[in-house]
């Protein structure tokens, strides 16, 4: 079961996403997910 989201999970749910974006979109430059990643923690989160 999925329970909804709790701020200490930020850690987690940024790595599952770094994990997904690399298999999913194998051309991105890390570069440019660092700074997705920044921004997935800073807007969406």
């Amino acid at each position: 079961m999925i329970r909804d989201y709790e701020p200490g999970d930020e850690g987690e749910v940024v790595a599952v996403w770094r994990r997904a974006s690399a298999v999913g979109h194998p051309f991105l430059e890390e570069e440019f997910l660092e700074r997705e990643e920044q921004a997935l923690r800073d807007v969406y989160l």
